[in-house]
């Protein structure tokens, strides 16, 4: 197996801020599981991040056909997957449609903005996941939801489409990813990690059971028991017997590779908030790094060697 060049005190701050993350991430999906239930992959998210991007906000709309050509340069999606997609969110209004007035056989789509609210909503999560003590709004000088969108949402999913290494995670983390519902069960078990555990080879997670997971995030019991069995033949998960229920067991290994793939979106976000402030001479932070106590170590997620 390759090591990875870092230290474990890097490791534990990024796991810090990813717990948190997944804390907010678990209530975000609380407010919002209807809209999530169409965004359940990276995959998806990806797809959705590329509208916002490609539009910029101006809500004029963008042609279908570029963005899916797009998607498939990126290695997104493929062009059939894109254009499904598209046709989902329409349906049920969190994606406008309409007819381009300069060409009738082209159809443009962009953002509805009840689904920008939500992208910006979920953008403030993950800076207040950075810094829990900054008031991100009032702080970073964003007066209002359509101002987080402009000038923390849009440069941050700008910058992530950039990156590569998150676009394309790594194989463990796909896994997870890349199945539905997947997230969701990544972060719930992330809140069960303490923070003592985190160095640890392998890291116990106490009372999870798969049937009451499944009934409290609405995921079908033939999906749920599919992810664990190809996680556990990855050897990303496992059960420690005997117990009742056996007890819940993930490797220390992936959730270093987790927290290093999840990082470069924290990186980014960390990037955007610090352009904020630039903007905003009446705020000086006492510590500039939400990376505490080692944010110029975290901004760069560690890579592996051989």
């Amino acid at each position: 197996m390759r090591t990875l060049k870092t230290g474990l005190e890097t490791h534990e701050t990024l796991f810090a801020a990813t717990r948190r993350q997944a804390e907010r991430a678990l209530e975000f999906h609380g407010r919002h599981g209807r809209f999530l239930r169409f965004v359940d992959t990276h995959q998806k998210w990806m797809l959705l991040h590329l509208i916002a991007d490609i539009d910029a906000g101006n809500g004029d709309g963008i042609a279908v056909n570029w963005i899916a050509q797009r998607a498939h340069d990126l290695g997104i999606a493929s062009r059939n997957t894109t254009l499904a997609f598209f046709g989902q969110l329409a349906g049920y209004g969190y994606l406008v449609q309409r007819d381009s007035r300069t060409d009738r056989r082209m159809r443009l789509v962009s953002l509805s903005r009840e689904t920008e609210e939500v992208l910006a909503e979920w953008v403030l999560g993950l800076a207040a996941s950075l810094n829990p003590s900054l008031a991100v709004e009032r702080d970073l000088g964003l007066d209002g939801e359509r101002a987080v969108y402009k000038e923390l949402y849009l440069p941050t999913i700008s910058a992530l489409l950039d990156t590569q290494q998150f676009l394309h995670p790594p194989v463990d983390v796909s896994l997870m990813q890349d199945i539905r519902g997947g997230w969701l069960v990544m972060n719930h078990l992330l809140c069960g990690v303490e923070h003592s555990q985190c160095r640890n080879d392998t890291v116990l997670i106490p009372d999870f059971t798969l049937a009451e997971h499944a009934r409290q995030y609405a995921m079908s019991r033939s999906t749920i028991y599919r992810l664990f069995r190809l996680a556990e033949e990855a050897a990303v998960v496992g059960w420690r017997a005997p117990g009742n229920p056996p007890m819940l067991w993930m490797s220390g290994y992936h959730l270093r590779q987790y927290c290093r793939w999840n990082g470069r979106l924290l990186a980014v976000v960390h990037s955007a908030m610090d352009k904020a402030l630039a903007t905003v001479s009446t705020y000086a932070p006492a510590n500039p790094h939400y990376f505490f106590p080692a944010g110029d170590d975290v901004r760069a997620p560690a890579t592996r060697s051989a």
